[in-house]
């Protein structure tokens, strides 16, 4: 058998304190760490990924460092190293009187099918079609109470589903281009979490769905412009200003969100703010960037042929 270094974990544990200081994800460290054990070693062959099939007393030297760099990161994060495709992607759901929070996992093909029913996972078929069923990705659900659901219920489902994952999409395209669609998305978590904390703050929530409609809205100026908006007071300037100066075409039909986006400046102390209207405030921010992040990102490319 392949001997391992004697200072192998010794190492791994250098590697692991410059990822922590590069500010590194814990679920994306075991494949850096890899890579600076393989410069460290001078083995740049080694596997990114342990074997599926792992056999001490046949693995070559590689495998059994990838092994052992695994091992070591299991140890020491567990669970943290679970990667949640779902993160800063979640919306909050008004349905059978309750708010509850819908995860959007990463789809790669399948269909999408709500239903009242919550998955059977017993004899399925690997090679069938994968299916997605909206309904039952609600954090908490059960079977008893997705069947009190009615039509309407499940359609808001269906609906806010929608407006997160064409969201995503959005923050997707434009993430990359200014810092501002970073905390725009980053309000986007807080609005749902406030929505659909054990102890929900209305106020909070709605004040971070206007933050999520104000940055997008001024990072798509940004980039288009290569300026800020100035003398702007609230979201329907802001709209003036891109349509005006960015001549964005297809906007004719986002002006009514944003009266469903209130502005209220002490809606994050003593003021009090009506579950139905952070709802809305929710719903309509995710409207609002799917739509402009879909002709925003059209009207960009086009003024840069």
């Amino acid at each position: 058998m392949n001997d391992l270094p004697d200072d192998l974990n010794s190492i791994i544990e250098t590697a692991d304190r410059e990822l922590q200081a590069e500010d590194v994800p814990p679920h994306a460290r075991p494949i850096h760490a890899v890579m600076k054990v393989a410069r460290a070693l001078g083995l740049p062959g080694l596997p990114l990924v342990p074997l599926t099939e792992h056999h001490p007393e046949k693995d070559s030297l590689p495998d059994l460092i990838t092994q052992r760099i695994s091992s070591w990161y299991q140890e020491l994060y567990g669970d943290r190293l679970n990667l949640d495709p779902s993160a800063n992607a979640r919306v909050a759901i008004i349905a059978d009187g309750d708010i509850w929070e819908g995860n959007l996992p990463i789809i790669f093909g399948g269909l999408v099918a709500p239903s009242r029913k919550l998955p059977d996972t017993t004899g399925k078929n690997p090679n069938a079609p994968k299916i997605y069923n909206p309904c039952a990705h609600l954090t908490g659900i059960t079977q008893a109470r997705l069947n009190r659901f009615t039509n309407e219920d499940i359609n808001e489902v269906v609906d806010l589903y929608n407006l997160g994952h064409n969201s995503r999409e959005a923050f997707k395209r434009f993430r990359n281009f200014d810092p501002l669609f970073v905390r725009a998305e980053a309000d986007w978590a807080a609005a749902t979490l406030h929505l659909t904390a054990q102890r929900p703050d209305y106020g909070q929530s709605l004040y971070s769905s206007y933050q999520v409609a104000e940055k997008f809205m001024k990072g798509i100026y940004k980039i288009i412009t290569n300026e800020t908006p100035t003398r702007v007071h609230g979201l329907g300037d802001i709209f003036k200003k891109l349509k005006s100066d960015c001549l964005i075409r297809g906007m004719g039909n986002l002006e009514p969100l944003l009266v469903k986006i209130p502005y209220n400046s002490s809606a994050r102390y003593e003021a009090p703010i009506d579950r139905s209207v952070a709802y809305h405030a929710h719903k309509s921010s995710l409207e609002l960037v799917g739509q402009l992040g879909t002709v925003g990102y059209s009207d960009y490319h086009q003024s840069y042929k």
